[in-house]
């Protein structure tokens, strides 16, 4: 924006030098304003910055419930005589009975064993 070409024109006289410099000067203005102004459309404030940071962590929040509601609230699906067998049907696990420490062991081991199978099989399908 400081040249006016390759050198082959350039002014004699005073006032050609003058107004040349002036040109040079408006030019370089001229240009530093257009790149500020695109600058700023780019530029987010603190409050938007503090929204996005906010939606962000709202997010991972609503993902880490959802990952843990999969692996603690969903139970494989029981058949039962009188029902006829549903595919989507999720039955959520019932309350403990009262019985031995080993046996209540070994039916949560099978219940996070059947959990964990369900998860993969959700996660292999979707």
């Amino acid at each position: 924006m400081t040249t006016v070409g390759y050198g082959d024109t350039f002014s004699i006289s005073t006032l050609g030098r003058i107004v040349s410099v002036l040109n040079a000067i408006w030019g370089t203005f001229i240009i530093s304003l257009v790149v500020s102004s695109i600058g700023r459309l780019f530029q987010i404030s603190d409050s938007q910055r503090a929204a996005i940071d906010e939606i962000k962590r709202k997010h991972e929040q609503a993902l880490k419930k959802r990952r843990k509601f999969l692996l603690f609230n969903i139970s494989a699906p029981q058949e039962t005589e009188d029902s006829p067998e549903e595919e989507d049907e999720v039955v959520f696990p019932q309350e403990p009975t009262k019985k031995e420490p080993e046996d209540r062991m070994e039916e949560q081991i099978r219940q996070l064993n059947a959990k964990m199978d369900l998860v993969l099989s959700h996660l292999q399908t979707g």
